[in-house]
């Protein structure tokens, strides 16, 4: 998501698709050795996410650890306590928090395996990074809500490694609260939450 001086800033939307193409040639005009050589780095990114998808097989609850510490690595506007809250529902689970929001960099690291945000960090897996990614325990389509950005991830399909990171643009159904960052995690297919999950 190279942009030059000259370049003005891209709208959400505009950054979600940018991701789409650029990172996964998704509605890219491949020919040739372009096709290959983007099929040979889709190959690749799958079999890392495969060892991602292993790494997430911990806990159940770790996701909310995850939640946590990326909260407290947020940036807050001046004068602003810094919140956290989780709704808990049977079929989906609200985390709203009162950050600035998120910015393109923030979306690109989100859609990676290997790029984080979070800097200097241990203990934890990478803010809006692979740690975020610990949330498919729980779910097969995140939703994120922030700064104008409305994406979702869609793991539905267990063949489909990328569904962990390329993203794709929603619409919010409610509207979403200014200066803050709503991740929705509808339950997955058959299991509901149960209010055990946050103790």
């Amino acid at each position: 998501m190279e942009q030059t001086e000259l370049q003005p800033p891209l709208l959400p939307r505009a950054v979600i698709e940018h991701i789409r193409r650029y990172e996964f040639g998704i509605g890219a005009l491949l020919e040739g050795d372009g096709r290959v050589v983007v099929e040979n780095m889709v190959r690749k990114y799958r079999n890392l996410l495969a060892t991602v998808a292993e790494d997430l097989n911990s806990k159940a609850s770790h996701f909310i650890l995850e939640l946590v510490q990326n909260a407290d690595d947020n940036r807050y506007s001046i004068g602003v306590a810094p919140s956290l809250s989780f709704c808990l529902e049977p079929a989906q689970l609200i985390v709203t928090n009162n950050e600035v929001g998120f910015t393109a960099e923030n979306v690109k690291a989100l859609c990676s395996a290997g790029e984080s945000s979070k800097k200097n960090k241990s203990g934890y897996i990478g803010e809006k990074g692979i740690g975020f990614k610990s949330v498919f325990k729980v779910t097969d389509a995140p939703e994120i809500h922030s700064n104008g950005y409305h994406f979702q991830f869609n793991r539905s399909d267990p063949n489909d490694l990328l569904g962990y990171v390329v993203p794709n643009w929603i619409e919010p159904c409610a509207p979403t609260t200014i200066d803050a960052t709503t991740v929705v995690l509808p339950s997955k297919p058959g299991q509901e939450f149960q209010s055990a999950l946050l103790c």
